[in-house]
């Protein structure tokens, strides 16, 4: 025999002496070593003795509490196999002690609470006598602190003594994603315009048992539901201001904003991927990006912004493939540009762009004076307009469309030809030149594969400008991967839940700030978003609804509510409809939203806005706007105004905007009213 087996056999000799002991403390048969296996187990029952499960419902092994006592073996204590043996005396006891509820642990509850709490709080050595110096706002702050750090790999817990002190850059902005620790797989349809990426990546939502499309537009959300409509898949529509909630649906179609990131899905997508380096929004696909819970994750968008989509895939703890597009039909710069003074020679079936509302309307009154019709699309009409005019351009009732840089996100219409009015435009901040990313996006309109089945090019010209601008932005590394360098990242309801705890403040503008100094990004991938008319609100919020949760607050500041100078009307509805909420009270239609005086096509905008203000409220906080219904009405009745307007061959003319600067030439802050929750 070894020194090895001879050292075995005296352990198990040793275990059966104590077992033996035992046994005869509880009146059991003895045992001798061969009865005892090398874990220290009783491999053989005898007399006296009971086999007890230590399994759970699955089968899997547990820790037994109620063996916490018996002394025979260390492994008895506590164990993790499937079952043992114990003597039926002594087990018969714990199951009376258990019946009677006689505690197991000396110290009174209250003690015992404490002691506890210490632990999860890792107050460390005295943490009982800290615990009972802190008060509950700091017991709270510290139970949120140990949560922080348990969810971060760099975050490091605060002395006890320091909470207070909270360095910048606490926490990783992905520590509030759970989809980030769940398996998901990326698919980036990638190419230029009218390549079919869209196309095809409907075609495998379609496949999916539960899916949804984020667009970036109402307009294509719309076209994403009757797409899928057509696929013979059952989808619902939701958008800020539109629910059509089909029953039994699989599949549902929204703007980005309403991404739910709770819900489960098979399949998403998300279109015009670029959109994460916008400034104004970018925000949001970051969030879709890092937040959905799916499976696979389609996703659409230009070429150049598969670098920085590749780094974000790493970060988002997914796995990517790629597959290339190009376009379907080829796409022509023409040679000279045409006259301003001379629009007759736009042909039938053109669109030509511009950046501006009143830029629009002065082109509509000189083609209509020159006996062509004209459709227009841009922000401050409502979408039920814009598919009207859409729709009277595809069914040649209007022989040119008029539109802003909208119809650049992909909207599917007939156009041939394409002109550019101007090639400047206000982006909020500045009047300057159109990057060559959005001269591509924009004119790559022309030549719709799919309403022009002989497959002839589409036409990009100006209109009294250099046609070697276009010449430039259609060149071979026009656009480069430099362009897309890091995405915008803006806090989520989750963030700002967090942090508002963290600080025992209510206060949307305080907690907003907070985000900015405090979050931190584990890479150079992803930039702090600016939030401008969103801080605008919440400036707003905190002043009339100073009492409202946190995320009371960050539903209304998201809220279609234009804060120009030129809007005061809209920003009266939206005060009144902030003082509901706060006073939770009622509020009349006729006094949110009185109806113009006089309806002339500014003024019926206007009412337009302030009553799918009051109907995206109403979605929101359904008791204290009860009258959706009929609010929707007098839209639809305005609306149908607005459309008789504009398929009159009437001249529109708009008065001269309050404002003491000239750059409303080129003013397109207008058209944001399409982008919200």
């Amino acid at each position: 025999m070894t020194v090895a087996e001879r050292r075995a056999r005296f352990r198990l000799q040793l275990e059966a002496r104590k077992k033996n002991r035992i046994a005869a403390k509880y009146d059991a048969a003895p045992y001798s070593h061969s009865d005892v296996n090398h874990y220290g187990d009783v491999s053989v029952i005898k007399n006296g003795w009971v086999s007890i499960s230590m399994t759970d419902s699955r089968g899997a092994p547990v820790r037994h509490t109620m063996l916490e006592g018996f002394k025979g073996s260390e492994r008895w204590g506590w164990t993790s196999v499937k079952s043992a043996v114990v003597p039926k005396k002594w087990w018969e006891e714990k199951l009376e002690k258990r019946k009677r509820g006689k505690s197991r642990n000396p110290l009174p509850p209250e003690e015992l609470k404490e002691r506890r709490m210490a632990r999860v709080l890792k107050l460390g050595r005295g943490g009982v006598k800290r615990l009972r110096k802190m008060t509950p706002e700091q017991i709270a702050k510290r139970s949120l602190l140990v949560e922080l750090e348990e969810r971060s790999n760099t975050f490091l817990l605060p002395e006890p003594d320091d909470d207070s002190v909270i360095p910048d850059g606490f926490f990783d902005y992905r520590l509030f994603f759970g989809a980030i620790n769940r398996k998901r797989h990326i698919h980036f349809f990638a190419g230029p315009t009218n390549s079919g990426k869209t196309w095809h990546a409907h075609n495998e939502l379609a496949k999916g048992k539960r899916g949804i499309y984020l667009a970036p537009l109402r307009l294509l959300a719309l076209e994403g539901q009757e797409e899928l409509t057509r696929r013979g898949v059952s989808c619902s529509l939701l958008t800020g201001e539109e629910q059509d909630i089909l029953p039994g649906a699989t599949h549902t179609a929204a703007t980005i904003e309403m991404l739910d990131p709770q819900r489960e899905y098979d399949v998403a997508v998300i279109d015009e991927i670029q959109m994460l380096c916008d400034e104004s929004r970018g925000h949001s696909w970051t969030r879709a990006l890092f937040g959905v819970r799916a499976g696979k994750i389609l996703l659409t968008g230009q070429t150049e912004v598969i670098p920085l989509v590749e780094r974000l895939a790493e970060e988002a703890n997914v796995t990517l493939e790629i597959t290339h597009h190009k376009r379907l039909v080829p796409l022509e710069i023409a040679k000279k540009p045409i006259a301003d003074d001379d629009l007759t020679e736009v042909p039938p079936g053109s669109a030509i762009v511009g950046f501006s509302r009143r830029m629009l309307h002065e082109l509509r009154n000189r083609l209509h004076a020159g006996g062509r019709r004209a459709a227009l699309i841009y922000g401050p009409l409502g979408p039920h307009v814009r598919r009207k005019e859409a729709r009277r351009f595809r069914e040649g009732k209007a022989h040119v469309l008029l539109a802003t840089d909208a119809i650049g996100m992909g909207l599917n219409l007939p156009i041939q030809h394409l002109y550019f009015y101007s090639l400047k435009k206000f982006d909020g901040n500045d009047i300057r030149y159109l990057t060559n990313a959005e001269i591509r996006q924009i004119g790559g309109r022309a030549g719709r594969f799919s309403k022009n089945g002989d497959g002839s090019p589409g036409v990009v010209s100006v209109v009294g400008a250099d046609i070697s601008i276009l010449e430039a932005a259609f060149a071979e590394n026009a656009v480069k991967t430099d362009d897309y360098t890091a995405a915008w990242a803006g806090p989520t309801i989750e963030h700002l839940d967090t942090l508002s705890r963290l600080m025992g403040s209510d206060r949307l503008t305080d907690v907003l700030d907070f985000f900015t100094a405090h979050v931190s990004f584990s890479s150079s991938n992803l930039q702090m978003a600016k939030l401008g008319d969103i801080r605008k609100n919440a400036r707003t919020v905190d002043a009339v609804g100073p009492s409202l949760s946190i995320d009371a607050k960050w539903q209304l500041a998201c809220a279609p509510v234009s804060t120009g100078r030129d809007d005061l009307d809209e920003q009266q509805t939206y005060r009144l409809i902030l003082e509901a909420v706060q006073n939770n009270q009622t509020i009349a239609l006729d006094k949110a939203c009185p109806p113009p005086v006089n309806e002339n096509l500014l003024n019926l905008e206007t009412w337009v806005k302030q009553l799918t203000l009051y109907i995206w409220t109403a979605f929101r906080f359904e008791k204290n706007f009860p009258e959706r219904a009929a609010a929707e009405a007098l839209r639809n009745t305005a609306n149908h105004k607005i459309i008789q307007l504009l398929s009159s061959g009437k001249a529109v003319n708009l008065p001269e905007p309050v404002r003491s600067y000239s750059r409303i030439d080129y003013h397109s802050w207008e058209d944001d009213d399409e982008y919200w929750y």
